[in-house]
């Protein structure tokens, strides 16, 4: 075998519906018989959204083409908390938690569900409950619903535990309640 004089690669990098998101230049170097070196494009991706993308690698090494596809991801599903509202309560009567889910993943999320757990001021698990599982689509906004019994229970302060179950991954809130006759006023703890 000879001495590669030069070899160079374009890149390109496509999303899940076939745009052109990108185009990378990488490094050229020359390569000896039986030697390995890798060949270095750089790609700010800081803007680019996560989720499931294309590349077309196109190595050029002396006047000659080879050309491969593959597909990988970039970042990891996501999906956080925007916001949790309890309307029309009534203290003693069954509460509506509306839990506001937003996914920051390009493909659809298919296994999404919460687990609600209510503390008292003392810590004591006074609820626990799980909303229904539903899909979400790429980058937008479901809304999940969980209950609480609140017959027996008195107006004060609680917390709330939501845990968000998807794709393998588990991720925990904690939301402030202030419980009144009339309203459960709620704030996400940061």
């Amino acid at each position: 075998s000879e001495a590669i004089k030069e070899a160079k690669a374009t890149i390109e990098i496509q999303g899940e519906d076939g745009r052109q998101i990108a185009k990378l230049f990488t490094t050229s170097s020359s390569i000896e018989p039986k030697e390995w070196k890798e060949l270095v494009a750089e790609w700010e991706t800081g803007n680019i959204t996560h989720g499931l993308y294309y590349a077309i690698i196109v190595l050029e090494y002396d006047g000659k083409f080879d050309s491969y596809e593959r597909t990988f991801t970039l970042g990891t599903p996501n999906v956080k908390i925007k916001d949790v509202r309890v309307r029309n309560f009534e203290l003693g009567q069954v509460a509506k938690f509306e839990i506001s889910v937003e996914s920051e993943w390009s493909e659809l999320i298919d296994d999404l569900y919460a687990d609600l757990k209510i503390q008292d001021s003392t810590g004591k698990i006074v609820s626990e409950g799980k909303s229904a599982t539903t899909k979400i689509a790429p980058l937008s906004t479901v809304a999940l619903e969980a209950f609480w019994d609140t017959k027996g229970h008195s107006s004060g302060f609680y917390t709330a535990t939501i845990t968000l179950h998807y794709k393998g991954k588990v991720k925990e809130n904690k939301v402030d309640l202030e419980v009144t006759l009339d309203q459960i006023k709620t704030s996400l703890v940061a």
